[in-house]
């Protein structure tokens, strides 16, 4: 149940770190904008994969407040590069 979108970026056994934001949204996630800077989240590390969902939590706030609050998960594993 739900939207979910994973994005795949670099690939090897390196270790990752993995950093998890909720993005707002509101009436059905129809309206709201996000800005994620990959940057802040990663620092001088490499993006591995990144994945846009929507858990059960989220749909749990949407129905009941009517739609009028519809968060989103964000999920980002970044990872040093090795030489």
């Amino acid at each position: 149940m739900g939207c979910q979108a994973t994005f795949v970026g670099t690939r090897g056994p390196q270790q990752s770190t993995q950093e998890t934001r909720y993005l707002h949204h509101f009436l059905w996630g129809t309206a709201g904008r996000d800005e994620v800077r990959i940057s802040e989240l990663c620092g001088s590390k490499s993006l591995r994969r990144m994945q846009l969902d929507s858990p059960a939590l989220s749909w749990l706030f949407a129905l009941t407040s009517l739609g009028l609050y519809t968060p989103r998960r964000l999920t980002v594993e970044c990872v040093e590069m090795s030489p």
